[in-house]
C-alpha cells in the first residue's frame, strides 16, 4: 500500500459514509515489472451524537506457502504434520551439497587445466543435483528419488578421483572428498529408507 486518501465523506440520520482511495503497488521480480493502481472504498460506521462509531475492522486469513503443499482435503488450520528426523537429515544434506557445489563452482577459476576438467565434473554433478531436488519436489517414487541420487553419485565420485590424483589444493581435495561422502551417506540412508 502506498498512499490512502479521504475523498468523500456522508454524514446523515442513518449513518456515516468514509469514501477512500487506496494506492498500490507490487513488485514483480519473474517480470521485473512493478505492477501500480488503486481502488476505491467505504467504510460505513454509525453515529452517536458527535461520535462516528465503526465496527472492528476483521484481517484477512492469514496465508502461508506452506498451504500450496497441502492436499486439498486438508484444512488450512491443521498444522502440518513434522517428517521424520531421517527425511530432515536428507533434505539438510541435499541443501549442504548444494551449497558445496555452487561454492566450489564460484570459487574454482578456470585457467588451468585440471581446474577445467575438475569444473565439467561439479556442473554435471549440480545438473544432477537439480535432477534429485525436482524428484523430490515432485513427489515422485522412492525409487526414482533413491536413483537420481545414485546418478549423483557418478560425477562425485569421477571429482573425487580426478583430484585425489592430481594436482588440485588440498583444499579444494577436502571440499570434494566431504561432497563425495555427504553424497554417499545420504544415499546409504535412501536405501535404508527403501528397504
Amino acid at each position: 500500500m502506498t498512499d490512502i486518501e479521504v475523498i468523500d465523506v456522508d454524514v446523515s440520520d442513518a449513518g456515516v459514509a468514509v469514501h477512500y482511495s487506496v494506492s498500490w503497488a507490487a513488485f514483480h521480480p519473474c517480470d521485473d515489472k512493478t505492477i501500480q493502481g488503486d481502488t476505491v472504498r467505504v467504510v460505513r460506521g454509525r453515529t452517536e451524537g458527535a461520535h462516528w462509531l465503526f465496527s472492528e475492522a476483521v484481517p484477512p486469513t492469514v496465508r502461508s506457502t506452506l498451504d500450496e503443499f497441502r492436499p486439498y482435503d486438508m484444512d488450512a488450520s491443521t498444522p502440518p504434520t513434522k517428517p521424520a528426523p531421517e527425511l530432515e537429515a536428507i533434505a539438510k544434506a541435499i541443501k549442504d551439497l548444494d551449497l558445496l557445489i555452487r561454492a566450489l563452482l564460484t570459487s574454482l577459476p578456470a585457467s588451468k587445466p585440471w581446474q577445467r576438467q575438475l569444473r565439467l565434473h561439479l556442473a554435471d554433478a549440480d545438473r544432477l543435483l537439480q535432477v534429485w531436488r525436482m524428484n523430490v519436489v515432485m513427489d515422485r517414487s522412492g525409487v526414482d528419488i533413491l536413483l537420481a541420487a545414485q546418478e549423483l553419485l557418478m560425477p562425485l565420485r569421477a571429482a573425487n578421483v580426478y583430484v585425489g590424483s592430481g594436482r588440485a589444493d588440498a583444499g579444494t581435495k577436502q571440499a570434494v572428498q566431504l561432497g563425495f561422502n555427504l553424497a554417499q551417506r545420504t544415499v546409504a540412508a535412501l536405501e535404508s529408507l527403501d528397504a
